[in-house]
């Protein structure tokens, strides 16, 4: 009989470590298993996340491109309307410029026709007549007399629709401004009227019509609307001048952007106009006197 030694089993034979206490090879295949199967819901969790914030991400961007475009749409409407009234108030200039020349015409008429009345030379009845007719003419043309006759009454008012757009332009649509009543003084000019008159207030050539941060001003006095703006001659004309397709009272009413005036035409056959309450005096000029 062989003295032979006794064969133990190595505790490294087995991939289960036998001195954890409760520790089995069952237990290790579970937490094995366990752990793959959490990794695919992190996953989805992940990337589920990601495309919310790219999403959110995204509409924020659509939203400010949109009100980039819109800004920028509003600049341009508004650059080209300042290009508009400055070549309208290039026109108007021109149009007073040539009424101050035709009124300083004028006066030096009146000069010419009081200093013959007043000359010591002998006029015949006839030619006291004519000229204290010319006179009359002058003094109405200049608007020194008030004056009456048959024409035309037009009313601007605001449109109520544009207190509810707000806003702190200074061209805001629906409202009446300055440069919508010398518009339509021109055209009257250009109709050939013999008067007009806004709101009372007799128009010359002298007549400031403007708008500094507040109400219009004509003659330096505020006016406010509706305004009333009267003229005396040729109703058919000034009718016509006023309401043609695309003309002033047609861009009033219908604007390119935003609610129109509310305007209203008629005709009277009897206009009262009274004498112009600003009555200027030459500065520098002269009457040239005669040889």
């Amino acid at each position: 009989m062989s003295n032979s030694a006794p064969i133990n089993a190595s505790p490294r034979t087995s991939s289960v470590n036998a001195s954890a206490p409760g520790f089995s090879a069952s237990d290790s295949l579970a937490s094995e298993v366990g752990a793959q199967g959490k990794s695919p819901a992190r996953n989805r969790t992940w990337m589920g996340s990601l495309t919310l914030v790219c999403f959110i991400f995204g509409g924020l961007m659509a939203m400010q491109l949109r009100a980039v475009e819109r800004v920028r749409n509003d600049r341009e409407k508004q650059a080209e309307k300042q290009q508009y009234d400055q070549k309208q108030n290039a026109v108007m200039a021109k149009t007073i410029a040539a009424e101050a020349e035709r009124r300083r015409t004028l006066e030096a008429q009146l000069a010419t026709l009081n200093s013959s009345l007043k000359s010591e030379k002998s006029v015949s009845k006839a030619t006291l007549t004519k000229l204290s007719a010319q006179l009359k003419e002058l003094q109405m043309l200049s608007g020194f007399t008030p004056i009456s006759g048959p024409g035309v009454r037009m009313t601007l008012a605001d449109n109520p629709e544009a207190a509810k757009l707000g806003g702190n332009s200074p061209f805001l649509p629906g409202i009446v401004h300055d440069f919508d009543l010398l518009q339509i003084v021109n055209e009257l000019r250009n109709a050939k009227a013999d008067g007009i008159a806004v709101n009372g207030r007799r128009i010359t050539a002298y007549t400031p019509i403007r708008c500094v941060g507040g109400p219009i001003l004509i003659n330096y006095e505020p006016v406010t609307p509706p305004y009333r703006i009267e003229a005396i001659g040729d109703q058919d004309t000034i009718e016509e001048n006023l309401t043609y397709a695309g003309g002033i009272v047609d861009n009033l009413r219908n604007p390119s952007a935003g609610p129109g005036l509310q305007i209203k035409i008629t005709r009277q056959d009897r206009i009262d106009l009274p004498a112009s309450e600003n009555v200027p005096r030459m500065q520098v000029a002269q009457a040239p006197d005669k040889p």
